[in-house]
């Protein structure tokens, strides 16, 4: 006989849902529980009724969310750039330059990340060029 788990996961899942949140009533560092078949979550806290007040102070604003988006927006841009400098650069010497320039935008700063990535970006050219053998138009990507 072969065990299945994944026919009663849904129906065993909610029993332990239900022993946790047993548990959870008993205990006031247990802040929360969740579920999803067999997986299951507890969230720990120092004091309940402050965690649940803290959900709720996330900024939720038209404005944080409009700031967001154009976060987002900035590496859609890098990498526009990037594609632009590929015709003009070719493909090592543009993906070498945007690997070094991203990185120095996210934060990695110093002599050590600026030897790192030229390094990554070289073995990415390796991996997609010669390892998956993707190829390009030869009149957009030189």
């Amino acid at each position: 006989m072969r065990i299945r788990p994944w026919k009663n996961a849904a129906a065993r899942g909610a029993e332990l849902k239900a022993g946790l949140e047993a548990l959870a009533t008993r205990h006031d560092v247990i802040g929360d529980v969740r579920e999803e078949r067999l997986m299951c979550a507890i969230e720990l806290v120092s004091d309940r009724a402050q965690a649940w007040s803290q959900r709720f102070k996330q900024p939720t604003g038209i404005a944080y969310e409009l700031t967001q988006w154009l976060r987002a927006l900035e590496y859609v841009l890098w990498f526009i750039a990037c594609t632009a400098l590929v015709p003009v650069l070719g493909y090592l010497v543009a993906t070498l330059v945007f690997g070094t320039v991203l990185a120095w935008r996210l934060g990695y700063c110093g002599w050590r990340w600026f030897s790192i990535c030229p390094g990554a970006s070289f073995a990415i050219v390796l991996v997609f060029r010669s390892g998956l053998q993707i190829r390009t138009p030869v009149n957009i990507w030189l």
